[in-house]
This record gives structure tokens, C-alpha cells and sequence, in this order.
């Protein structure tokens, strides 16, 4: 999802689900997170996007996964409902499952 290799490697490094928790922790406080000085600041402040990317990168790859599978739009948007408890509009639904089809 277009991560920094630097996260990367934390994620090898620590596994995948503590790596998670860390995110979904520091973007929770991302607020009392103190910025590095642009010009001689003397602390690392690596850039991590927030945590609800990463949930709308899973979320999509669940949708082109079950339009992959044949389900119609209103039978994903049900899955997706009772399986995230999320909603999803039937045209993102078309968008994704479109994306990578091959036109002819």
C-alpha cells in the first residue's frame, strides 16, 4: 500500500500483528507525537500514514477479492456490511471490481 521500506523492515522485524498494534497506537496519538525541527531537529519523526489507510487498503482487497469470486455488487456490499461493519456504496463496489479487468 505504498509503505516507506524503512516500515518495512520494522514490520520483518517485529511481525506483522505488533507492528499493527504500534501503528494503530501511534495514530491514535498521533496529537501528543512531538514533530522533528525540519532544519538541525536532532530527532528521527519517520512518516506513517494513518492507521484508516491501511483499513481502506484491506477493505478493497476483500471487495476485488469477492467480485474475483462472482458475487454481484449488493451481495459484497451485504458481506462487507456484516463481515467490517462498513458501508460501501454499490458504485465504489463497481470501481474496484472493474479496476483490474481486462477490456477487450
Amino acid at each position: 500500500m505504498g509503505l516507506a521500506d524503512y516500515w518495512l523492515q520494522v514490520a520483518e522485524y517485529l511481525g506483522v500483528d505488533a507492528f499493527l498494534g504500534m501503528w494503530r497506537i501511534l495514530d491514535a496519538n498521533r496529537n501528543n507525537i512531538p514533530q522533528a525541527k525540519r532544519n538541525g531537529g536532532d530527532s528521527m519523526s519517520p512518516i506513517l500514514r494513518p492507521y484508516s489507510g491501511y483499513l481502506r487498503f484491506q477493505k478493497n482487497r476483500f471487495v476485488e477479492q469477492l467480485a474475483a469470486q462472482g458475487l454481484k455488487p449488493k451481495e459484497i456490499q451485504q458481506r462487507v456490511q456484516q463481515q467490517l461493519c462498513e458501508n460501501i456504496s454499490i458504485v465504489h463496489i463497481w470501481r474496484l471490481s472493474n479496476k483490474n479487468r481486462i477490456k477487450r
